[in-house]
């Protein structure tokens, strides 16, 4: 899990609609985490994942009478939540292409858990929730909803239950009967790894929206969405703003740190505090606008390549 990334604010907007259910107000759901109720109204509001880790820390002490809060949670969740990257997942040519996707651009999450596809076995390949990173009072909670969300989006994919297997690490719940229900499948407890497993030959099913066009805009438009989010953090996003407000002039790291009022020295530090550099920054930027522009097909490939910064069109082909 990035925790330094932003988050979009579906889930907390989820969980203080399913908490309204039991007479909790949002100020009470948000207590402490910095996260105004003005904000819930607002699609493109972000937060960090920390912030939604204090609103469920929040939903548990409050409603120790709802065992089963996290499914109920889970249960609400639709596909339609992940907006642009819902429409390109969708629009991809099979279920192994659409969930490849949506593990490229991990940064659109909204899952908390550590997400990776594996084959467990010869006929079944697995979804796995890692949630070591995630306090130990809280893993369950996320699980469990995060889990039974992803079900849901599958099932609004495909309009059937594709799920064959589910397990889970921590030990069969007192409500272990609302699972099975929702489910349609008894899941292992007190396993080694958390996961839902498909047949393998599921992965080849041909979407039901699947156009190669389309999901080749859209996927341009999730990394504009990316960038745009990942501008607004730290130092790296500073760095980010200024190289995207100055793309053709081509700011090099002196003239980034004397804006940003440090030294090169400092803002090497930082970056390396926050696990990037300028260069990589640079390049991130540069690649994100690239296909954004070479999707438009008015523009050239050297007018492409000027704006970017690049002295001619042979050293934006080889750069990209």
């Amino acid at each position: 899990m990035e925790w330094h990334l932003p988050r979009g604010i579906y889930n907390i907007g989820l969980m203080v609609a399913v908490a309204a259910d039991y007479g909790l107000t949002a100020e009470q759901c948000l207590e402490d985490s910095g996260i105004a109720a003005s904000a819930l109204h607002n699609p493109s509001s972000t937060i960090l994942p920390q912030q939604e880790l204090t609103v469920v820390e929040n939903l548990m002490r409050l409603l120790p009478h709802v065992p089963d809060l996290a499914l109920q949670i889970g249960r609400r969740f639709h596909m339609s939540v992940y907006g642009t990257m819902a429409f390109a997942m969708s629009s991809c040519s099979t279920l192994g292409e659409g969930i490849a996707l949506g593990m490229r651009y991990k940064e659109l999450t909204l899952t908390l858990a550590d997400k990776q596809v594996l084959a467990i076995e010869d006929d079944l390949t697995a979804m796995i929730f890692g949630d070591e990173s995630i306090p130990q009072h809280l893993r369950a909670f996320i699980v469990e909803r995060d889990i039974s969300a992803m079900v849901n989006t599958l099932r609004e994919l495909f309009g059937d239950n594709p799920i064959r297997r589910i397990s889970f690490r921590f030990p069969r719940p007192e409500y272990a009967d609302q699972f099975n229900a929702y489910f349609g499948i008894e899941p292992v407890y007190s396993a080694p790894r958390n996961y839902f497993a498909i047949e393998t030959t599921a992965l080849s099913l041909p979407m039901p929206h699947a156009d190669p066009q389309a999901r080749q805009l859209w996927e341009t438009e999730v990394q504009m969405l990316i960038a745009q989010r990942l501008a607004k953090v730290g130092v790296a996003g500073k760095v980010r703003d200024l190289l995207i407000r100055n793309i053709e002039q081509t700011l090099d790291m002196e003239e980034v740190s004397a804006r940003l009022g440090v030294s090169s020295r400092t803002l090497r530090r930082l970056l390396i505090a926050e696990h990037t550099s300028f260069r990589q920054l640079l390049d991130e930027v540069r690649e994100t606008l690239a296909e954004r522009l070479l999707s438009a097909a008015h523009i050239s490939v050297e007018e492409i390549a000027s704006r970017l910064g690049f002295t001619d069109a042979s050293g934006f082909t080889l750069a990209f």
